[in-house]
């Protein structure tokens, strides 16, 4: 269900405009402010749909009011068509347009006009609401992704650049003989606990040498062969429990080139694995959002040939992304846009601006369609500042485009209408002949000289505090003025009929009415 929100300060002007958006705009729920102060705070709290504002108000006019609306960031896209008692001069219209207003009314307000406007505007703050929505929702998940990768690489970077090894010195009989104060800090144990006890009964608990335990032991192999080695153990630490170790076998030889002693250069890699484990989840789960959005995501190289795209090039371009591999993004655009596409890449590559966002069309080589894509392309460089690639996201808007094209239409159909009812309105206003246009209700919405001077009322008592129904004609022909107000909206035909109405002084005269 549409809402609208109406500000003006004249109780009439709202009773109106609402009796216009409901009769021409199916279950609208009309929201009225009699000033610019209550319709500010009104938007704020019921967020509607659109807004039709005054621009003549007292305290704060429409002007202001607007500028407060698209200045407040919960409000700011909600479309504003300015209301005003005389046609925009181009100051204000240029003015009322830089405010952030999207389209103006003169009173008095046209329904078909109104009703246009208003659909239009409808649509287009649809379709802006769910591409806002889309954008915020990948947005916040594209960030939350990120941010996670960079605490997490942040942390166990400085986690691996802070780390220091415990370094252990073992003799051939696997004898601990030496150890360092960070060996000796992380074991938890005093150095007389440590030195003189079996590597393998302080490392793992074991109470015989690692190659009986049916485990390769690469001290044993340093020993023998004399050459360094690697392994990955599993290491008991203070209380019992575990951690994953790195350890380099350095041999240490004497004078005869015998192998006496191996320094265990020990390196607590827990961190480092579950870091690894915890950034190759995170890794997945970015490819995962990659590969699930709605939106196009390209790599491309200094030539414009993709090396990478999502499944997304199923729809826009017509192949999967293994065929868009080493073809030019450019083979994709419309060939109306591949010109100046390719010299928004020029300009952008020779300037120092990190990003690109410009919008294009591109051709669905398989349905021949043609889709309008907002794309946002960012250049990577190395340390030196060499360019590496480009990467991009491309939104589809071509709703969005639609829209705006139906937008325009319809704006030009009823400037158009607008006049023609305007030159209407001066050849009735201008007649001699008594002219009155009202809603169903017989309240009174126009009128002109002619009838004035017919009834002896003016012209604001007519349309603020004259009904025809109840003023204007006779008690004994209101059944014959109802009969045929039925036939006129039964049959949309015109009718004419003789009735009697009432003069301001209470004097009576025979009239002939055809309503329309």
């Amino acid at each position: 269900m549409p809402r609208i929100l109406v500000i003006d300060d004249k109780e009439d002007n709202l009773v109106s405009i609402s009796a216009l958006l409901r009769s021409n705009i199916p279950d609208v729920e009309v929201i009225t402010a009699l000033s610019g102060i209550e319709g500010f705070e009104k938007a704020r709290d019921e967020s509607p749909d659109i807004i039709l504002l005054d621009i003549k108000m007292p305290q704060m006019d429409g002007f202001e009011v607007c500028g407060k609306l698209k200045a407040d960031e919960t409000i700011r896209h909600i479309p504003i068509a300015m209301l005003t008692a005389v046609h925009l001069d181009s100051e204000s219209l240029i003015r009322a347009l830089e405010l952030g207003a999207d389209a103006y009314f003169t009173k008095p307000i046209d329904g078909v006009e109104l009703s246009a406007q208003v659909k239009a505007l409808l649509r287009i703050k649809t379709a802006e609401d769910a591409l806002r929505q889309e954008k915020n929702s990948f947005e916040e998940r594209f960030n939350e992704s990120t941010k996670s990768l960079q605490k997490r690489e942040k942390y166990y970077r400085s986690l691996l650049d802070s780390i220091s090894e415990d370094i252990m010195v073992i003799d051939r009989n696997y004898i601990v003989t030496d150890v360092n104060n960070t060996y000796i800090k992380a074991s938890g144990l005093r150095s007389n606990e440590i030195i003189g006890r079996y590597c393998y009964e302080i490392s793992h608990g074991y109470d015989k040498p690692c190659h009986l335990h049916g485990e390769v032991c690469k001290l044993m192999e340093v020993f023998k062969t004399g050459k360094s080695a690697n392994a990955r153990h599993t290491n008991l630490i203070e209380g019992g429990s575990t951690k994953e170790v790195d350890v380099l076998f350095s041999p240490l030889f004497d004078d005869k080139g015998r192998v006496t002693h191996v320094i265990d250069a020990i390196r607590d890699v827990s961190d480092l694995i579950e870091a690894q484990e915890g950034l190759q989840e995170s890794e997945e789960r970015y490819r995962k959002l990659v590969e699930n959005t709605e939106n196009l995501v390209t790599q491309i190289d200094i030539k414009a040939e993709i090396f990478y795209t999502n499944q997304m090039s199923k729809e826009f371009f017509g192949l999967d992304a293994q065929d868009c591999l080493g073809q030019s993004v450019l083979d994709f655009v419309h060939f109306d846009d591949v010109k100046s596409t390719r010299e928004k890449y020029d300009t952008w590559l020779k300037s120092d601006a990190d990003n690109l966002t410009f919008v294009n069309r591109v051709i669905n080589e398989d349905t021949k369609e043609t889709y309008h894509l907002l794309w946002s392309s960012s250049r990577h460089l190395d340390e030196a500042g060499n360019f590496l690639y480009i990467s991009s996201i491309a939104r589809d808007i071509t709703e969005r485009v639609r829209a705006e094209k139906a937008l325009a239409k319809a704006t030009e159909i009823t400037r158009r209408q607008k006049k023609e009812a305007e030159f209407l309105a001066k050849i009735l206003s201008d007649s001699s002949q008594p002219f009155a246009a009202g809603t169903p209700d017989g309240k009174l919405i126009r009128v002109n000289r002619a009838l004035c001077d017919l009834t002896g009322y003016t012209e604001k008592e007519l349309i603020n505090d004259v009904t025809w129904n109840e003023t204007l004609t006779s008690p004994e022909w209101e059944d014959t003025q109802n009969e045929f107000l039925e036939k006129l909206f039964t049959t949309g035909k015109p009718q004419q009929y003789e009735s009697e109405g009432i003069r301001k002084d209470g004097s009576k005269i025979p009239l002939e009415l055809l309503m329309h």
